[in-house]
């Protein structure tokens, strides 16, 4: 009995694509542990390997480019029709492996966006920290009636440190 891995070549690719998504999930957890518990020397190595993650999760989108230009040379169809028309053993294997996919991808999405606004925030609470200690200008937000915020004007330190 054949594999999906075996008899559908687009199993081989989307593994690739699952497989690396699956290390950027694990990586994005790591990168929220370290805003939480700071250390440049595990920041920085996180990010070459987030880096290197990207790189990987680039390489698999064009290799599926490729694979969907090669059996679909008129751009036809998408991914979705290509999978219904694979037999059923595979079809089934496909759109699970397909499934995960973009479930993956959603997730990686929602915690880069979560780990993004904590480093957003972290940024500005700094700058706003180092203006302070330099005597200078800092606008004051408060949260106005509509959600939106205000700012109430700029507060100088009584003394510049």
């Amino acid at each position: 009995m054949s594999t999906p891995q075996a008899h559908h070549p687009l199993h081989q690719v989307l593994s690739k694509q699952s497989a690396v998504l699956g290390q950027l999930l694990q990586l994005l957890a790591a990168e929220k542990e370290l805003l939480v518990h700071p250390s440049l020397d595990a920041n920085t190595a996180l990010a070459e390997r987030k880096s290197r993650c990207l790189a990987e999760l680039e390489s698999s989108m064009t290799n599926l480019r490729v694979f969907l230009g090669e059996n679909n040379p008129k751009a036809t169809i998408g991914l979705v029709q290509l999978l219904a028309r694979a037999d059923t053993q595979d079809h089934a294997a496909l759109s699970t492996l397909w499934q995960e996919i973009k479930d993956r991808l959603s997730r990686c999405q929602a915690m880069n966006l979560a780990n993004g606004r904590a480093i957003n925030l972290a940024s500005r609470t700094l700058e706003r920290n180092l203006r302070l200690l330099k005597g200078q200008p800092v606008d004051t937000d408060i949260y106005a009636a509509n959600g939106r915020t205000k700012s109430l004007g700029g507060y100088r330190s009584s003394q510049a440190v």
